[in-house]
């Protein structure tokens, strides 16, 4: 069964660089935003290490003084803020957002996500599962301004969101049916890869391969550089000329 591995990837992937942790409030912030902030409580569950299944828990409101208090809302496997709204991930793979992070005005945006959602002052993003006739695809939504865009569905395996400093551009790691996972850029012109595109699993050599980032994408002009497990240094042009 592919979804058991798929998952492993994907939790695998963002663990290092965007992880769960809500994102810093952006520009817009609402009162909610500049006076608390969403923040994991406790886990109460974690897979056992080498197993599938992503870690869930619970999230509280953290006031500027450094006290805590409880939020209200669903356990979940990711939580983010966007605009002073909540956009949670349950175990069962909902997205629902939560107005002003109040838990009684749930409304749902999608099913089948998978791996954490990305936020940036202007937009939200999040990956779906379709498990189609021909194969299946990791879809990559983008809402903004109250419009959801669909800005691929070519890989195989998604995960490991960020948003470029433009705030709109997204950057990746994911692999099409039988190749290697390796950084890709997506906007509205579409996809483009930028490391280990020519790769294929058992047709090529692992010594040859970029290793992925295990650390925070870090934005200097038109690059994007990472560290991988090992703490070494790659970088990659995200931005197309």
């Amino acid at each position: 069964m592919r979804w058991s591995w798929r998952w492993w990837l994907v939790v695998a992937l963002s663990s290092g660089g965007s992880g769960c942790a809500p994102t810093e409030p952006g520009s817009g912030a609402s009162s909610l935003e500049a006076t608390r902030r969403l923040v994991p409580s406790a886990v109460v569950f974690a897979a056992p290490e080498g197993s599938d299944g992503a870690t869930r828990r619970t999230y509280a409101w953290e006031r500027a003084d450094g006290a805590r208090e409880p939020s209200g809302l669903p356990v979940a496997i990711d939580a983010q803020e966007h605009r002073g709204d909540v956009y949670l991930v349950t175990p069962d793979a909902r997205l629902l957002h939560f107005v002003e992070g109040d838990p009684s005005r749930e409304e749902l945006v999608a099913r089948s996500v998978i791996d954490h959602v990305a936020v940036s002052p202007r937009a939200l993003a999040y990956v779906v599962i379709d498990e189609g006739a021909q194969a299946t695809a990791s879809v990559l939504h983008r809402r903004e301004a109250g419009r959801d865009v669909v800005l691929d569905r070519t890989l195989y395996a998604l995960g490991a969101l960020s948003f470029a400093p433009d705030e709109r551009t997204l950057l990746g790691v994911g692999s099409v049916n039988g190749g290697v996972a390796g950084l890709h850029v997506f906007d509205d012109e579409g996809r483009r890869c930028l490391t280990n595109c020519e790769h294929r699993t058992g047709h090529s050599d692992p010594a040859q391969w970029t290793p992925l980032p295990a650390s925070t994408l870090r934005f200097d002009g038109d690059e994007v550089r990472w560290d991988d497990e090992y703490g070494a240094t790659h970088s990659a042009t995200w931005r197309s000329r």
